[in-house]
């Protein structure tokens, strides 16, 4: 995360029992990371937070997929890089099956608050017109974060903009009726407020939007 994110990502660890450790880069990258690389850290968090809590993206949770096997088989090397990619290939042998319930609606929506929280944008353009988006290389959890705000636009491609870069989907709206529903959602004391720098955005959004 950003420096500016310091604070937060020192509650994400201490909710985690305090495991791993904090790492940061003032100097290029301006960032902090938390890195738990102990094999019994690791294993606590995916058997307590993760396994409960599954990642919604496919990407991620292939990812989490891989490491969950081989932490918890204890696998540390591969003898070749052919064993490597067969390892990776054989999507029977690790890919854990993923149990999501959009029914429960609490849950949802604090993944949602979640995954804005890292990934939403709230900006005001030029000619004072109030904007929130999202942009993600996943297109199907853009798509089912629109079907649960029912937000009037559809989820756009967007090529890569420099070289190197993935293509990216992007969820935008500006429409007085979806930003409402937008407000109404952070609103709920049930749900998880933003947090860090992202809650400042949004709060100087709001305060702007509602003047």
């Amino acid at each position: 995360m950003s420096l500016r994110d310091l604070a937060l990502i020192k509650t994400i660890r201490s909710n985690l029992n305090n495991l791993g450790r904090i790492y940061e880069y003032a100097d290029n990258k301006s960032e902090a990371h938390l890195a738990i690389t102990k094999l019994n850290d690791l294993k606590w968090v995916i058997l307590n937070i993760f396994d409960h809590f599954p990642l919604l993206t496919d990407h991620q949770w292939e990812r989490f997929s891989r490491l969950r096997y081989g932490v918890l088989t204890k696998i540390n090397r591969a003898e070749s890089y052919s064993d490597y990619l067969n390892f990776l290939g054989d999507h029977s042998t690790w890919l854990k099956s993923r149990k999501i319930d959009l029914n429960d609606s609490t849950l949802f929506d604090n993944w949602i608050s979640g995954f804005i929280n890292g990934e939403g944008s709230f900006s005001i353009l030029a000619k004072g017109i109030f904007v929130f988006s999202i942009e993600h290389t996943d297109k199907d959890v853009l798509e089912l974060i629109r079907k649960r705000m029912q937000f009037g636009p559809k989820v756009n491609f967007r090529a890569g903009r420099q070289e190197g870069r993935k293509d990216t989907y992007i969820l935008y709206i500006s429409s007085k009726k979806d930003l409402e529903s937008l407000i109404k959602f952070f609103s709920n004391d049930q749900i998880i407020p933003l947090q860090g720098y992202k809650k400042e955005q949004y709060e100087r959004w709001l305060s702007e939007y509602t003047a």
